[in-house]
This record gives structure tokens, C-alpha cells and sequence, in this order.
């Protein structure tokens, strides 16, 4: 692939990570404050804490990997984020 094609693919790979994520932290958003309401969290509400948390981890990972990202340094922390 030629380097323009290289950087086209890296934007839309960087824009697609960004439109998954915006959601995904609207959900976390969500938790946070039904979490500093007082109610306890069930077991359902856990869960989609941790699918959340899991969806965000593998779409940054994605990002680094296929988006525009890749040409930036990433430090260790970033790259083990849960």
C-alpha cells in the first residue's frame, strides 16, 4: 500500500475507534452516577461495568494498533490501562 493509503486507512480506523468509544463512555458515565447516588450495584449493573470496561480496553488497543495512534509513543501504562 502506498503511504497515503496507509494514512486513509489509519484515519478510518482512528474515526471508527472514536465513534465506539463516545457510547461506551456514556454508558461508564452512567454507572458512575447511579454508583454516586448511593444505590448499591447489582450483579447486572456490575457486569455491563465490567463489558464497559473491557469494550473501551480493546477499542484503545485497536486504535494504537490500526488507527493513527500508531505513530504516536504510547508508554507502558497506557498500553496495560484495564
Amino acid at each position: 500500500m502506498a503511504d497515503s493509503e496507509n494514512d486513509l486507512a489509519a484515519l478510518i480506523g482512528s474515526r471508527v475507534c472514536h465513534d465506539l468509544i463516545s457510547p461506551i463512555g456514556a454508558i461508564n458515565n452512567g454507572l458512575e452516577l447511579v454508583a454516586m447516588s448511593g444505590n448499591v450495584m447489582s450483579q447486572e449493573m456490575e457486569l455491563i461495568a465490567q463489558s464497559v470496561n473491557n469494550a473501551s480496553a480493546r477499542i484503545r488497543l485497536f486504535r494504537i494498533a490500526f488507527g493513527v495512534a500508531g505513530e504516536q509513543l504510547i508508554g507502558r501504562a497506557d498500553l496495560c490501562r484495564s
